[in-house]
């Protein structure tokens, strides 16, 4: 892959980021989870979306729908354990060539996701991005710091939890309605460390797929917070293209 990628998760660390500051011709771009309510916004076009959160997915399955028919987006990646509607059947079905099925990945012993347990979007992505053979990956938004009960939220059950009313400043994410009224999501770690724990795995198969295939991969986190620089080689956001 000639393109060099950038992987958007949605922690706050990016709230004050130039879009436009992206070389669009030298850098392809993944989104990730809900940021496509911002990005559709202000208009926006990434070349890659994931989202594996069953929950989540459920949620937005008109939105899915409307993602996997956009001609901009090349590639997707979302889970396939969802009792989806028929008409996100059809669509999946007729765009299959671009749509691909985490689960499905997990059983392929010649792919990095080979038997991936530790199962997040964003650890995800990173998987995603060397599955379609980029190799200079840069991530931005990946804090790791969450906040686990916003107070514009309830508990649910089953460790998930619903937005009650308009987020006035979120402080999960890059923008504030990332989570509207009505939205229901997974706490960010039911599972204790799962987000580190997943990192820490990406990392290991990296090496695996590195002596496998007799390749180079960079990846850098651009982050200004602890992030995950036990992991990854993180430098400061402000970095981001030199």
């Amino acid at each position: 892959m000639d393109k060099q990628l950038i992987i958007v998760c949605n922690g706050g660390s990016i709230k004050d980021f130039d879009w436009s500051s992206i070389d669009r011709k030298k850098y392809d771009v993944m989104i990730t989870g809900l940021s496509f309510r911002f990005f559709n916004r202000i208009k926006f076009n990434p070349d890659l979306y994931i989202n594996v959160d069953k929950v989540c997915l459920k949620m937005i399955e008109n939105n899915l729908c409307s993602l996997i028919k956009r001609d901009s987006i090349k590639r997707l990646c979302i889970s396939g354990e969802i009792c989806y509607t028929n008409d996100v059947i059809k669509i999946i079905q007729k765009r299959q060539h671009k749509v691909d099925i985490l689960e499905t990945m997990i059983k392929d012993d010649k792919l990095p996701f080979y038997e991936f347990k530790n199962i997040t979007t964003g650890a995800s992505a990173i998987l995603y991005a060397m599955t379609l053979g980029y190799r200079d990956i840069k991530i931005i938004g990946l804090d790791n710091d969450y906040v686990e009960c916003i107070i514009e939220s309830k508990d649910i059950g089953e460790g998930m939890r619903e937005i009650t009313s308009d987020v006035k400043n979120n402080p999960n994410y890059f923008f504030n309605d990332y989570q509207r009224e009505g939205d229901v999501y997974n706490k960010p770690n039911n599972i204790p460390n799962l987000h580190t724990h997943a990192i820490k795995e990406v990392m290991e198969k990296k090496l695996l797929m590195e002596e496998k295939y007799k390749v180079e991969i960079n990846i850098t986190n651009y982050n200004d917070k602890e992030s995950i620089r036990e992991f990854i080689l993180t430098k400061p956001l402000s970095e981001l293209f030199i």
